[in-house]
């Protein structure tokens, strides 16, 4: 699996086919479970990026990989990349989530109506959330912010509100300071007058 090179994987992730003619059916499950495998050694940003570099690929390569297939595709690319994305938690690689509004895709991936992906984009959360400040930073800032909001909001879907909440719940067990950016905007109340609200 570690033949196929970085830039045809993910050219392959993201629906481009690449120098690689394979089929395209599931091709892009296969291709984004290949490149979890690659990385999986990686435990921080720096490795990672060495892993990339290696093969003359940088993290802004991955990140527009993750534009491309955070926001509509298989749930299997989804559910690869944010296991992946593990790897980008720490301080430096929350920056770089941030810088690039990834960390927006991953919040929306709550959304998405498999539990996996769900279950996937909560781990990255509170692995941002224990980690470092800056990972804090990137999950309660900006138009971060925004989308906690739609998700809590009562014209959401319930289903959608109880994963907003289980997601803030479970990065406010991490630490106190979770906690209180959490608290700090008012999302609890946001979520309880939703439920008070709500015809269902």
């Amino acid at each position: 699996e570690k033949r196929l090179a970085l830039k045809d994987l993910f050219q392959v992730i993201a629906g481009k086919g690449g120098s690689v003619s394979v089929e395209p059916e599931g091709s892009q499950a296969l291709a984004s479970r290949c490149l979890q495998k690659y990385c999986s050694d990686a435990s921080t940003t720096a490795q990672f990026a060495e892993v990339l570099d290696k093969q003359s690929q940088t993290l802004a390569d991955f990140g527009s990989v993750l534009h491309t297939c955070l926001v509509k595709t298989d749930p299997q690319v989804k559910y690869h990349l944010l296991k992946t994305l593990l790897s980008l938690t720490d301080e430096s690689g929350a920056e770089f989530l941030q810088s690039e509004a990834i960390v927006e895709l991953v919040i929306k991936c709550l959304w998405d109506q498999e539990t996996q992906v769900v279950t996937a984009a909560q781990d990255v959360m509170v692995a941002l959330a224990k980690k470092s400040l800056a990972g804090l930073g990137a999950l309660f800032s900006g138009d971060a912010i925004s989308l906690w909001q739609t998700g809590l909001a009562p014209s959401s879907a319930e289903a959608v509100r109880m994963r907003t909440m289980e997601a803030l719940v479970k990065m406010g067990e991490v630490s106190e300071e979770a906690r209180a950016c959490f608290e700090s905007l008012e999302l609890k109340q946001l979520l309880v007058a939703s439920m008070l609200s709500s015809d269902d």
